[in-house]
């Protein structure tokens, strides 16, 4: 039950309603409170974002542009490295189901990563893990690659060099629940809706239309084939 005092009124004048289902809402404070309340980037450092074509990572890639970020997107596909570079401008982009993504990453950090905002999970930190810069920075927002799973990751090891990467690079790695964070709605808003209003921060969406159509598309958001946020539209 609500008495009213914890809800958030939206401005239908701001942005499209919808907006307030991703970017002002609960997916754009993930990224905005995963690079401001849990790390602090460094200025001008180079940003890696996984799954960076999501819904969260382009908020967050976008907001490491705002700030002055160099910033990389790993992502999966020629079309989701294209609308990285073309539409949303970052500074490179990274396709991880290429036969040569560890060459294009090498590539894209000629100096190293300084911060990572993480979405995907094990299957991306072994090829992160080489190019980490000492004191490198990691909010972990979400594990997609594994969000399904009930037994142990399977696979390689990578337990040992990952303690002994966060021992001799001094790493941090924070993970958060974005719902400990609902309190920064407020400053969330006051950062980053002048933002969407001005177009400075783009976003989108993928509507499926329909309440029978959700158990069909909803698994699509977990295998790679959508961009931007997934709303269901019900009339």
């Amino acid at each position: 039950m609500s008495d009213g005092s914890d809800l958030r009124k939206i401005d239908p004048e701001a942005a499209p309603l919808s907006a307030n289902l991703g970017v002002l809402g609960m997916t754009g404070l993930t990224a905005w409170v995963g690079l401001t309340k849990i790390i602090n980037p460094k200025p001008g450092g180079t940003l890696v974002v996984t799954a960076a074509a999501g819904a969260v990572g382009t908020a967050a890639a976008q907001i490491g542009k705002l700030r002055g970020y160099r910033v990389v997107g790993v992502a999966g596909g020629p079309e989701k490295s294209r609308h990285l570079l073309e539409d949303l401008g970052l500074d490179a982009a990274v396709d991880h189901k290429a036969p040569d993504f560890a060459e294009q990453l090498a590539h894209a950090v000629p100096d190293g990563i300084d911060t990572v905002y993480e979405s995907v999970g094990a299957s991306m930190f072994g090829a992160l893990l080489p190019h980490l810069n000492l004191k490198a920075q990691f909010a972990v927002g979400g594990v997609m690659s594994q969000i399904t799973r009930t037994q142990a990751f399977e696979g390689p090891d990578r337990l040992p060099d990952l303690l002994r990467a966060v021992l001799y690079k001094n790493l941090t790695i924070r993970g958060f629940s974005v719902p400990d964070h609902f309190d920064s709605y407020p400053a969330f808003l006051a950062d980053l809706a002048p933002a969407v209003a001005e177009g400075k921060l783009h976003y989108a969406e993928h509507i499926v239309e329909g309440l029978e159509n959700i158990p069909t598309s909803f698994p699509e958001m977990f295998q790679g084939r959508i961009m931007g946020k997934m709303i269901a539209k019900i009339s």
